[in-house]
């Protein structure tokens, strides 16, 4: 989440008046400067109801129309899933965007609780728990593979590398050399995977798992790279692997979902796929241009090219 579109009052007011909503005349409003790519506002009612309004900066209607496809899903299986997930409104041409300037405006209804970080093990292993849940529900078939798989990367990668080699030209080759060595097999389970599960994305009510949020870069994958990424996000805390960590949130999961010994022995190249992941996300995101200051959180593509190093060391089963 972040600010990179400011809104006015008035213009939060037509676009909230073109939602299928109980509007009400009186509310606040506040940009939520977190995150790296969309702009958010949380939006308060005065009488409690409240909403987040998405600004999709990116535009790609394409990936937009996947992300509404897995919120349908999420909805269809609500009863199966151990925590709730934001709800996109309807407008009231009964789509689900509004164009804004060359980009998208979607409202999604607000999912209670906060998020806990670092999270502790007891937390770690609910995560797991949730996550196999996920996983082993079946995927609807309109939903499409998500943007960071090994393909997407390697077309985002491809655009980068003109200004990258002038930059960082030794990180150009080393990213290469991965990419040449990496072999994702076809055979895997495919599965829905939320994709970027970091702690504020995981919220929780008195210590109980209460939703899971941000499903822009969700799609169809192996739950083993949902299960990279939460290694990733969730056992490396200070940036140094917590060996502990990892086998509680290993724990969690199989005690819904097994891993099967085809996942174990492609554990190795999703790790390093899914590292790649960050790491060119950040060069794209923050390293190659002139972020916005509105952008709070800066994220340093160093701490992924340290991690390249780090996982050739991680042996978890």
């Amino acid at each position: 989440m972040a600010v990179y579109t400011k809104l006015s009052k008035a213009q939060i007011t037509k676009l909230l008046t073109q939602f299928q909503i109980d509007y009400q005349p009186t509310f606040s409003f506040k940009g939520i400067a977190t995150g790296t790519v969309n702009t958010y506002y949380h939006i308060q009612f005065k009488n409690g109801v409240s909403y987040y309004l998405k600004i999709d900066e990116v535009g790609d209607k394409k990936r937009l129309l996947n992300e509404l496809s897995i919120f349908k899903w999420l909805q269809q299986k609500k009863s199966k899933l151990p925590f709730l997930t934001p709800r996109p409104i309807p407008t009231n041409n009964n789509q689900f965007f509004i164009p804004f300037k060359n980009k998208f405006v979607l409202l999604f209804t607000e999912v209670p609780g906060t998020e806990i970080d670092p999270l502790q093990n007891k937390h770690l292993k609910i995560v797991g728990q949730a996550l196999a849940q996920l996983h082993k529900t079946k995927p609807a078939p309109q939903i499409k593979v998500h943007r960071f798989n090994l393909a997407g990367l390697k077309k985002t990668f491809k655009a980068l590398l003109p200004q990258l080699k002038k930059v960082h030209p030794q990180l150009a080759q080393q990213i290469n050399k991965v990419f040449s060595e990496l072999k994702i097999p076809s055979s895997l389970k495919q599965s829905v995977v939320h994709a970027d599960l970091f702690p504020e994305n995981v919220l929780w009510s008195q210590n109980k798992l209460s939703g899971i949020i941000d499903y822009e870069a969700a799609g169809l994958d192996s739950p083993l790279f949902d299960i990279c990424v939460g290694l990733h996000a969730l056992c490396f805390p200070k940036q140094k692997f917590s060996h502990v960590k990892a086998k509680t949130f290993l724990k969690g999961y199989e005690s819904v979902r097994k891993i099967t010994k085809s996942e174990q022995r492609a554990f190795g190249s999703y790790l390093k796929l899914t590292t790649l992941r960050f790491l060119i996300t950040r060069l794209k995101d923050f390293e190659l241009v002139n972020v916005s200051p509105q952008a709070s959180n800066f994220k340093n593509y160093k701490e992924y090219v340290k991690r390249l190093e780090q996982i050739q060391t991680i042996s978890l089963f």
